[in-house]
This record gives structure tokens, sequence and C-alpha cells, in this order.
């Protein structure tokens, strides 16, 4: 049915829909739209961690994206008694979505990743339901965090200047886009007070969590990483981007000794910020603009500490058929590398791939459309 004709029908058969004001129209067709595609989510559990490797995939009309989500744990024919220590949360309703790496060396990383990818979209929706205003002073505080975050303990003699460059940049975003990011730095603040009261709450994890947002008919991506997990950008040209910074100090004084394998424990990184008890170890919080077809694949470093497959992921993901659930491929490849004795490295790998897809969004449209038609009743007079 086109768009004329379903139009001219609606004239037709439903007058009182034509006089009824635009916000009752709205209404109505975010009630339908809630009845067709129910808020789904996703979220690793105690026997997902069980699992030598599990994976989903979910064409998401209410985000208008393609989520596909994929893990494999070093697990069951590994070591029959480990828990694996990755969790990943796909949430519909809030549009979060992300992964946490739970720290290996460290007490109940398993617990620590699976509490923050369960309790993260319920603390969103505790600090949306607060009605948080943008102000000067959340701008501010915002862009002073955010530049301490990049220097990594660092001294800079130009914080101030780049802390004004920053609020400068922020106060240009669309108001949506802004309002995201603040949003997201009290969700996490939310997140930790939770965490720092409660007894099920223990160990230490990674977090890379991110939400597709729509502003002046243009998408973005605002994303948050606490450690290093990696969030990246894959262009439909087969180029890829890092979007945050790791938040991770190199241990080794020899960082540009060619003779020294930083895969040995000794020598690689420490993670200079993690989300535990002890203390609120702040994130990146960034935004970028969204292209269509473009990826965003949140990771965890099981996955990107293979060198040749991270250098080689665009081109393996174009190679890949439609309707694949390419995550899941590619942590099922690390999966059976690992078996067949690949030294590159042991670790869980978990991967999700949010696709930007309006088109998607569109379909619902027209499906909206359609309901509007073939149910009048639904719509208040």
């Amino acid at each position: 049915m086109n768009k004329e004709f379903a139009t001219q029908r609606m004239k037709q058969e439903q007058p009182a829909v034509e006089a009824a004001p635009l916000s009752q129209m709205e209404q109505a067709a975010q009630e339908l739209f809630e009845q067709q595609f129910p808020a789904e989510s996703i979220a690793t559990t105690l026997e997902d961690q069980r699992k030598p490797y599990f994976g989903k995939r979910k064409e998401s009309v209410r985000l208008g994206a393609i989520i596909e989500i994929g893990s494999s744990q070093r697990t069951a024919e590994d070591e029959p008694d480990r828990i694996g220590q990755d969790a990943i949360f796909a949430d519909e309703k809030t549009g979060l979505v992300g992964v946490a790496d739970g720290a290996g060396g460290y007490k109940d990383g398993a617990v620590a990743s699976r509490y923050v990818t369960t309790h993260a979209p319920a603390m969103y929706e505790k600090v949306r339901a607060e009605n948080l205003p943008v102000t000067p002073e959340r701008i501010k505080q915002f862009a002073e965090e955010q530049v301490r975050e990049s220097l990594l303990g660092n001294e800079d003699p130009d914080i101030e200047q780049k802390t004004e460059k920053m609020i400068q940049e922020l106060k240009a975003v669309p108001k949506e886009v802004l309002d995201e990011l603040l949003t997201f730095r009290s969700m996490y603040e939310a997140l930790h007070a939770q965490a720092a009261k409660d007894t099920e709450f223990s160990g230490t994890t990674t977090l890379a969590a991110g939400k597709i947002v729509e502003a002046n008919g243009e998408r973005y991506i605002v994303v948050l990483s606490v450690g290093d997990s990696p969030i990246k950008k894959i262009r439909t040209n087969g180029t890829m981007a890092t979007l945050v910074k790791e938040q991770t100090l190199i241990e080794s004084l020899n960082i540009n000794d060619p003779n020294i394998d930083h895969n040995i424990p000794m020598y690689r990184g420490r993670l200079s910020s993690v989300f535990n008890k002890e203390e609120i170890n702040l994130p990146f919080i960034t935004a970028r603009k969204l292209a269509p077809g473009e990826i965003i694949a949140f990771m965890s470093d099981g996955v990107t500490d293979n060198t040749e497959l991270t250098e080689k992921l665009p081109g393996i993901l174009a190679e890949l058929p439609a309707g694949a659930n390419r995550a899941q491929r590619i942590t099922k490849f690390l999966h059976e590398k690992r078996k067949g004795g690949a030294p590159f490295d042991n670790d869980d790998a978990t991967a999700l791939f949010l696709t930007n897809a309006p088109a998607l969004t569109h379909a619902a449209k027209l499906a909206i459309r359609q309901s509007l038609i073939d149910q009048p009743d639904q719509i208040a007079a």
C-alpha cells in the first residue's frame, strides 16, 4: 500500500482522526509500536558463562539497528570448573548495548561483569526518570573529567585550555546528543553507587557500552568505556577507527624494544581504570556521527589482542554472507584456534556488533501506518 493511497483512505474512512491533535496521533502510534515490537533484553547469564561459546542475532526495528553478539569463553573442555568472565547485554527498551570483561587478575571478575551488564539499563532508566536539566555546571564538570581521564594521570600545563575547548565543543553538539552524554555520566555514577552498597556485587570489570541517538535527522553513537575493552567503528569502505582511548598504562620500560614479547604478562599493560567498589574510576564518554551501514564493535580484549584478526576484521565481516551472525563467527573462530593450540591468546573473547540500519526504522513506520488504517478503534477520538 503506497503512502498516497494510505493517506487518502485515512481521510475518507476516519475523519475523526484527521481532526485529532498531533500529540494524540503520536501517542496512538507509540502504543501500537509497543504492541508490535515489544522490547527485549539480551543479557549474559551464569549458564552462558559456562558455555564454550554462544551467540544471538536480532534485527531490531525498535532501534533501527542489527544486533549481533558472540562470546567464546575459556570454559568447558578447557577448564571444567571455570566460569567465563566476559558478559554482554543489549536492552531494546533503553537502547543500551555493551560488553564487560571481568578482570582475570582479580577475584570474582565473572560476578562483576555480569552485575554491570544486568544493572546498567535499570540505572539508565533511573537517571532518565530524574529528568536532570542540562546546565553549565554539569557541562563543565563533564569536560573537566574527560580531559583528566585523557591524560591517564599525567600532568598537562594546558589542561585549562583543553577543558575550555571541550566545553565549547559540547555546546555545539545537538541538544539530544549532549543530554545523552551527560546521562551516560550520571548513569555510570548511579551504577557505581548501587554496586558499592550491594552485597551481590564483588570483583572488578571493564565496561564498554553505547546507544544510538537521533538528532536533527542524523544518527549518532554515544559510547562509554572504562578499562581496556575497545570500541571501534567499522566504516562501509572497510576502514576502521577507534572511538575511545583504552585506559591502560604500559608497565614495561622497554615498550619500543622489538625483541620483547608484550603478550608476556609482566610486559602487558595494566588497567588504569576499572569498575569496582573501592573507588569510582571515571569512564571515557564520547559521541560520533553514524552513517547507514556503519558498525560499532564493542569487544573484550580477548578479540583485539589477536592483532592479525583485528587488522583483517573489516574484510572478514564483508566476506560473510548476509544474515550471518558475524560476532559469533569471529568469537567461534577464536575458540577453534585456541582449541587447536594457537599461541596468540588464551583469554575469553566477546563481541557485540551494532549495525546502523535506519531502513528498519522506516519499516516500523510503515507497519504503524498500516495498523492505524486497519485498527481505527485504537485511536482515541
